[in-house]
């Protein structure tokens, strides 16, 4: 229970952060600027889930199985396999940097040196929680991300006439995630080992997570690309719109990334071929249990929307309050969608989870920039709503398929 509960501490911690800035940058600067800075955000992002699809998700839940000795090895190859990783990432951070130049040009360029070191420490930064995570060492990480961030904040708001310079944010954040990847200096030392049997870990990534790995890159791509086209038909100012909204539902976001972190066990002591009824049992009182919570934060943001905008982002985002409104049904449908992934992961049919987020990236890939040119944002908010109606629909179908599911 405490494990749980520092887990969910580091995640408000994380994504309080993430709301405060943009708060922030909304206040001391303006919608191109927030649009601009979340445009060269997107990289870092995708190559993190990609990260955690591809290295963490699948490899960390084969640690949980493992001996001291072996966890040791299997963590100490990891490593190995993240620097190799982090080496992939740098050569295509280079390919976004210049489309970021050629599609969306500014009066300062982005500082590609401060630019890459960041991604680095910030990638590290993720896996060693996960490390940690993975050994029962929780507090390490919540330590870690509570300095990184009062140093972050305390700084940026002494000093808050360079908030306007897109390369300062950065040099900031290279030096509070490199105090930050500090606290894990002992682990270095004591735990990473010279690489043994490292295709053997590979080889176990690669088959408990493929179709993981596929889907993450699909509901990445989806949702980056709405972004990337709204930025390129629309302007950096609906970038900063878009945003900004989403930063607000962000509170939904710690739900998901805490159902990510514990419910998956949690479904898997119910996953008996011989009690599919146990399942769904599980399914149902998931679903029940977290939807009254989440239609009830749905109903207070929208009938408070106008004042909410107006508390955080000052009259910036006051004639966008339609926007935010139609925005709030996003969240919402994508809780839905938890239920039946996790059932569907447990009962090892998850190449179908794969199937319905490369429908929803079809379908983005053709519509996206139609819907974008013919109703403008309209077309982001209602492109994105179906995108991932898409995603939900496909995997209920199918979990009812195998799973012989009733509400």
């Amino acid at each position: 229970m405490i494990k749980k509960k520092l887990i969910f501490l580091d995640q408000i911690v994380v994504s309080g952060s993430n709301f405060l800035l943009v708060v922030l940058l909304l206040k001391f600067t303006n919608l191109n600027f927030l649009g601009y800075f979340s445009i060269t955000f997107i990289f870092i992002i995708f190559a993190n889930s990609f990260q955690n699809a591809l290295i963490l998700a699948p490899n960390f839940i084969l640690i949980e199985k493992l001996i001291t000795d072996k966890k040791k090895i299997h963590i100490s190859n990891l490593f190995y396999i993240e620097l190799f990783y982090i080496i992939l990432v740098i050569i295509f951070a280079l390919i976004y940097n210049f489309f970021i130049e050629k599609n969306f040009p500014q009066a300062e360029s982005l500082n590609l040196n401060i630019y890459i070191i960041f991604i680095i420490l910030y990638l590290l930064q993720n896996f060693l929680k996960r490390v940690y995570y993975s050994i029962n060492k929780e507090v390490v990480p919540l330590l870690s991300d509570i300095l990184i961030y009062l140093i972050f904040f305390s700084i940026l708001l002494i000093f808050d006439d360079n908030i306007k310079n897109i390369n300062y944010l950065y040099k900031l954040y290279l030096f509070v995630y490199l105090i930050g990847n500090f606290f894990y200096l002992k682990f270095f030392l004591k735990n990473i080992l010279l690489p043994k049997k490292i295709f053997n870990t590979v080889k176990n990534g690669y088959r408990f997570g493929l179709y993981n790995l596929g889907s993450q890159i699909c509901f990445v791509l989806m949702t980056n690309i709405w972004i990337i086209n709204l930025g390129l038909i629309a302007g950096t100012a609906s970038v900063g719109i878009a945003r900004a909204m989403s930063n607000i539902t962000g509170i939904f976001t710690v739900f998901y990334q805490y159902f990510e972190n514990i419910y998956p066990k949690y479904f898997s002591t119910q996953s008996s071929k011989a009690n599919l009824d146990k399942l769904n049992f599980a399914v149902k009182n998931f679903m029940y249990r977290y939807l009254f919570y989440f239609i009830l934060i749905f109903f207070i943001m929208l009938f408070m929307s106008d004042y909410i905008l107006a508390v955080f982002y000052d009259k910036k985002l006051s004639n966008y309050d339609l926007f935010f409104k139609f925005w709030l049904i996003v969240p919402l449908i994508q809780f839905i969608e938890y239920p039946f992934n996790f059932g569907l992961r447990i009962i090892n049919k998850t190449k179908y989870i794969f199937y319905s987020y490369i429908l929803s990236l079809i379908f983005t890939i053709f519509f996206s920039k139609t819907l974008l040119i013919k109703i403008n944002f309209w077309g982001y908010i209602y492109g994105t709503i179906l995108s991932i109606s898409i995603i939900v629909i496909v995997q209920l179908i199918y979990f009812r398929k195998f799973n012989e599911f009733k509400f």
